[in-house]
């Protein structure tokens, strides 16, 4: 049985980790009442402890407990090629969001502005910090990956090749930079004054 919508929407995030551990659950169930038939067939003081009734059930109980190893492997290695895929799909996308960022500053508060359009606290709070503090490299490097995270999952679940996406986000981009051109500035001028104090 193939697994259900909401089972390989769970594998991409965890590859299937619940049906392995039942996998492993059933076949230590299985181990240990091989365990018993075996004990049972060659030890007479130990066959005392079934009688050979019971120790058919067990018998036909076997190859049904097999099964369902089989299905729950079967389904746990489906469910580690559906994270694999999406594991691969992301950072497919991941590469290609870094590859529009030319300009460090301008193009990772396009790319956050766009990621995130009704966080205007983030992009204020940047250019208070840069007025308080003068220009901090991390800044930009968290906003990146800000921005990259949400927008890599969001485009993960999409059809559409990764770059045919992050072409699309060119005219946004745009946009952006244009409506942040302000703060763009500033948090350049910032960054010029902070090379310029380091290299006195």
């Amino acid at each position: 049985m193939p697994l259900t919508p909401w089972q390989q929407d769970r594998a991409r995030f965890d590859g299937g980790k619940t049906l392995g551990n039942k996998k492993r659950q059933y076949a230590q169930m299985a181990t240990t009442l091989r365990g018993l038939i075996e004990a049972a067939d060659r030890d007479s003081d130990q066959a005392g402890l079934l009688n050979p009734a019971e120790i058919e059930r067990l018998r036909q109980a076997l190859p049904v407990i097999d099964r369902v190893v089989a299905n729950f492997a079967r389904d746990t290695t489906a469910a580690k090629r559906i994270k694999a895929d999406y594991d691969a799909r992301c950072n497919a996308i991941s590469r290609a969001l870094h590859d529009l960022v030319h300009d460090k500053i301008a193009d990772t508060i396009a790319l956050f502005a766009v990621a995130h359009p009704r966080d205007s606290h983030t992009l204020n709070a940047l250019r208070t910090d840069v007025t308080a503090s003068g220009w901090r490299a991390w800044q930009m490097d968290q906003m990146l990956r800000d921005a990259v995270s949400e927008l890599t999952y969001r485009m993960a679940g999409q059809d559409a090749p990764a770059n045919v996406q992050c072409a699309a986000l060119a005219p946004q981009m745009a946009t952006a930079r244009e409506t942040h051109s302000t703060l763009i500035a500033h948090v350049r001028a910032a960054a010029v004054a902070r090379r310029l104090q380091e290299a006195a």
